[in-house]
C-alpha cells in the first residue's frame, strides 16, 4: 500500500511534518515514533481487524496514533474529546470497542470500558519537543495505581512491520450529524481514502515543498483528514502556529510569512473574521511562497468571496463535500476550469446529478438534490446499514441548481441540518436537550443566516412558566456544546402544524419574521442608542471609528472601568438589568446590542 510506501520514504525526509506554537516535529522523528505505536499496537492485541476508539485533542498525539491505525489496518473511531458525557454514552454504547485512548478525565466522565486490550489516557499538557507523548499513561491491574507511564514501550520498533491487509477494509470512523438527534457514525474503506487523498493533492498542486496550514479542529475531517493525513500522503508540512481566536488574529496573518505558507485550508467563518480585522494585513498572502485559499465545511457566501478576494488581492477555491466523500467532491478552483465565484464548482474524479422528490434527474437551472457517486465515497454507516443506493447513489440532503456553463450552486438542505461555523448541527439533538427544562413544553430549533458563521442556531419554545433566555442557554450548556446553543430564543405560545400533526417550520419562520418585522423599528432604535452609549463611555470620538463586532481586547478605550460604565448607561437608558453572567459576556458593542433587544423583547 502507499502509505507503507510513503513510510519508508519519509524516514530520511528533511521535511518538518508538523509545526506548532511550541513544538517543531521531523518526518524522521514522525515515522519512528509511528513505528513505535505500531508495535506497541502489535505487542496489545491491536490488530487489523480491531477497533480503536481515539479521542485525543493534542494535534501531534493523534496525528501519529490516526497515522499508525491506517498502517495497522486498525479502525481509528475518533470522537470529540470535547462531546457531553451523556452524548458520549450514548454512543459508547453503539461501539464493540478493543481499546480506546484518550484525553486524561475522558475515562471517568464517559465510562470508558475496562478490561479492553489498550485503555489509555494522555495527559493534556504540553509535550517536551522531540517526543510523542509527556504522559501516555495504561491502566493497571485492580490493586494497582489507575495509570503508568508507557513511554517505554514507544522505545521499541527495531524491525518492526505493519500487517497486510485488505483496501476495502474500514480506516476509520467519523462521526457527523444528520436527520437524528444521535450521530452516524460514517465509516470510510481505505479504498475511499486513498483515492480522494490523490484527488486533493492534484487539485491543490501540493507537492514536498508545500507547506499547508491548516488550524481547524483535529478530530472533524477537515482538520483530520485535510491536516494531518494530507499532509503525509504529499510528504509536505503541516503548520498549527495558533490555536484560533480573534486575539491570535494578527499572528496568524504574520504566519503566513513567517512560516513560508504555500497553502491555508480554512472555513468561512475564519475567513469573515480576517476580514473584519484585514486594516494592515491586505498584503499577507502576497509571499513568493503562497498559492492557495482553499475553504471547505460549510456554505462560502458569494459576498465574502468576492469582499476577501478584492481586499487580500488572492483568489479563494471553496470546496464542497461532507464526511461521508472524505472531505470534498465539487471543486470551485483553483484550477480555473472549476472556478466560478458564488458556485460550488465542478464534480472532480465523481459523478453527479441533482433529483427532485421523485427521484428524476432536474433540468438546467431547476434546483434538486445533490446525489454524488464516486471511488471515495462511503458505502455504509456504523450499525445503520448501507450510505448508497441501489445504483451506488449517496443522496446528500443538499439542494442546489446548475446553470448552462455546468457550474452548481447550493440552494438550502432538506433536513433539518444546521451547518454553523462548519459544524454540522442536528436539530433534533438540540430539541431534545431544550426539552429536558422542566419549563418547556414543545421546542423547535432551526438556522438563520449569519455573515460570519453561515448560519446560526435559533429556536422557538412553549414554556408553561415563564424562563429567560439566559436561563434556558445556562441549562443547555450542561446539555451542549457550545456552538449548539441557540443564540436566539423565540417564546411563543403555539406551533403552526402539518397535517401530519408535525412543527410546519416555513409557516413559524414566518410568524418569527412578522414578529421581527413589528420589533425592527425599535430594535433600530436600540441599536443606534447602544453604539451612542459605547462611543461615550470608550472615548471613541464617532461613529465612524467604532467597529461594533471588534473584541473589546481591539478597542481602544475598553477598560475594565469604562466597561462597567457602559453597563450601567444600558442599564438607565433600556430600564433593564444585566446579570454578573451577562455582564462578563458582554465582548463587543454588538453582543450588548443582541443583549438589550432580548430583554426588551421580553418585557
Amino acid at each position: 500500500m502507499f502509505l507503507k510506501q510513503q513510510l519508508t520514504n519519509l524516514q530520511n525526509s528533511k521535511n518538518i511534518f508538523l509545526q506548532t506554537a511550541e513544538n517543531q516535529y521531523s518526518y524522521k522523528q514522525t515515522v519512528e515514533r509511528i513505528r513505535q505505536i505500531g508495535r506497541f499496537f502489535q505487542e496489545n492485541g491491536i490488530s487489523e481487524s480491531s477497533n480503536l476508539l481515539l479521542s485525543v485533542s493534542e494535534p501531534y498525539d493523534l496525528a501519529c496514533l490516526f497515522l499508525a491505525c491506517l498502517l495497522n489496518g486498525t479502525n481509528a473511531i475518533v470522537l470529540d474529546p470535547r462531546f457531553k458525557a451523556h452524548k458520549a454514552k450514548q454512543i459508547l454504547e453503539t461501539l464493540d470497542l478493543d481499546g480506546w485512548i484518550s484525553d486524561k478525565g475522558l475515562k471517568a466522565s464517559w465510562e470508558l470500558p475496562e478490561n479492553k486490550s489498550v485503555g489509555i489516557e494522555i495527559s493534556k499538557s504540553a509535550p517536551k519537543k522531540g517526543k510523542l507523548m509527556q504522559k501516555l499513561l495504561r491502566r493497571k491491574s485492580a490493586e494497582q495505581s489507575d495509570d503508568y507511564l508507557l513511554e517505554s514501550y514507544l522505545k521499541k520498533a527495531v524491525d518492526f512491520s505493519f500487517p497486510e491487509f485488505s483496501a476495502d477494509q474500514t480506516a476509520y470512523t467519523l462521526f457527523t450529524s444528520g436527520s437524528s438527534a444521535l450521530p452516524k457514525g460514517v465509516q470510510i474503506t481505505h479504498t475511499n481514502l486513498f483515492a480522494h487523498l490523490k484527488t486533493l493533492s492534484e487539485q491543490y498542486e501540493l507537492t514536498s515543498e508545500s507547506r499547508i496550514l491548516n488550524i481547524l479542529p483535529v478530530f472533524h475531517t477537515d482538520g483530520l483528514i485535510q491536516g494531518s493525513v494530507l499532509s503525509f500522503f504529499a510528504g509536505c508540512s503541516w503548520l498549527r502556529p495558533v490555536e484560533f481566536e480573534i486575539s491570535k488574529i494578527p499572528t496568524l496573518f504574520d504566519s503566513i510569512y513567517k512560516h513560508r505558507i504555500s497553502h491555508f485550508l480554512t472555513v468561512p467563518s475564519v475567513l469573515s473574521m480576517l476580514l473584519q480585522f484585514s486594516r494592515g494585513y491586505e498584503d499577507s498572502f502576497q509571499t513568493d511562497d503562497f498559492k492557495h485559499i482553499v475553504s471547505s465545511a460549510s456554505a462560502l457566501e458569494k459576498k465574502l468571496w468576492e469582499e476577501f478576494e478584492t481586499k487580500f488581492s488572492t483568489p479563494i477555491a471553496n470546496v464542497y463535500g461532507l464526511t461521508e466523500t472524505v472531505a470534498g467532491s465539487l471543486f470551485s478552483g483553483p484550477k480555473p476550469e472549476t472556478k466560478k465565484t458564488g458556485s460550488l464548482g465542478k464534480a472532480v474524479d465523481c459523478e453527479i446529478k441533482l433529483v427532485n422528490e421523485n427521484n428524476q434527474e432536474v433540468a438546467i437551472d431547476e434546483v434538486g438534490e445533490i446525489c454524488l457517486k464516486g471511488e471515495h465515497i462511503a458505502k455504509s454507516y456504523l450499525k445503520n446499514g448501507s450510505s448508497l443506493d441501489s445504483e451506488n447513489w449517496f443522496y446528500t440532503g443538499d439542494l442546489a441548481k446548475q446553470d448552462s456553463d455546468g457550474f452548481y450552486f447550493l440552494a438550502g438542505r432538506k433536513s433539518n441540518l444546521i451547518i454553523s461555523g462548519g459544524v454540522n448541527i442536528s436539530a433534533e439533538e438540540v430539541e431534545e436537550a431544550i426539552n429536558k427544562h422542566s419549563f418547556v413544553v414543545e421546542s423547535c430549533v432551526f438556522g438563520i443566516p449569519d455573515n460570519i458563521q453561515g448560519e446560526k442556531v435559533a429556536c422557538a419554545v412553549i414554556s408553561k412558566q415563564t424562563i429567560e433566555s439566559n436561563q434556558l442557554k445556562s441549562f443547555l450548556a450542561d446539555w451542549l456544546e457550545p456552538c449548539k446553543i441557540p443564540q436566539k430564543i423565540h417564546f411563543l405560545t403555539k406551533f403552526p402544524k402539518t397535517l401530519s400533526g408535525k412543527n410546519d417550520r416555513k409557516k413559524l419562520l414566518e410568524m418569527i419574521d412578522k414578529q421581527t418585522v413589528k420589533s425592527s423599528e425599535n430594535s433600530k432604535n436600540i441599536s443606534e442608542k447602544v453604539k451612542e452609549l459605547a462611543i461615550a463611555s470608550f472615548g471613541i470620538g464617532n461613529s465612524k471609528n467604532l467597529d461594533i463586532y471588534a473584541s473589546s481586547k481591539n478597542v481602544s478605550g475598553w477598560t475594565s472601568l469604562n466597561h462597567l460604565d457602559f453597563v450601567v448607561s444600558m442599564e438607565a437608558d433600556f430600564s433593564i438589568k444585566f446579570s454578573t453572567t451577562e455582564i462578563m459576556n458582554i465582548n463587543s458593542v454588538q453582543d450588548a446590542i443582541g443583549m438589550v433587544e432580548q430583554k426588551q423583547t421580553a418585557k
